[in-house]
């Protein structure tokens, strides 16, 4: 199972993962991909994912109440999104131990070590992203060092203790001292 968990709309690329699927399955044919999520996206992607004669292998399971189980469920996480900020949902795969394929946007790189903890991918980049899914799919020791390693990365700099510590320095650092 991969799995994407994203709102559905422009801009967060499930059409790419979707137009990847046919090849993956080539190499994959027991692959089931699960996106989680709503949005006003859902019925084009949906129709999208039939059209594709993928519709049987992609599976639109709405918002969830609690993304951690989700994850939990999966062998692999993808963000094929074309634009980001710095998104939670990477940390949160990063957090159970999950191997990442991500459009290399916004904070991501700053999240992931390509190749190490995750693999990045030029975003909108049908090609790149599938070569990175079968290629990650392939290799079971691979998924399992990467889902490790980006585990040690969440608990070495993304625990929110950590990330408290580094805005309330950053505060201490552009705050005058009280006269």
């Amino acid at each position: 199972v991969v799995c994407a968990l994203t709102q559905l709309r422009a801009g967060k690329g499930i059409e790419t993962l979707i137009d990847a699927t046919p090849s993956i399955l080539e190499r994959h044919p027991r692959l089931q991909v699960a996106i989680w999520g709503d949005g006003p996206e859902l019925g084009s992607l949906r129709s999208r994912a039939y059209t594709a004669g993928v519709g049987d292998v992609v599976h639109f399971l709405g918002a969830s109440p609690d993304p951690l189980a989700v994850l939990r469920g999966a062998a692999l996480f993808v963000h094929p999104s074309l634009a980001e900020a710095f998104p939670y949902v990477i940390l949160e795969a990063m957090s159970v131990g999950l191997p990442i394929v991500a459009s290399d946007v916004g904070g991501i790189g700053e999240a992931l070590i390509n190749g190490e903890s995750g693999v990045l991918v030029a975003p909108g980049q049908r090609q790149a992203l599938t070569q990175a899914l079968v290629d990650t799919l392939d290799d079971t020791d691979r998924r399992t060092s990467m889902g490790n390693a980006a585990r040690r990365r969440f608990e070495q700099r993304f625990t929110l203790k950590m990330m408290l510590d580094r805005l309330t320095s950053v505060y201490s650092e552009v705050t005058p001292a009280a006269r």
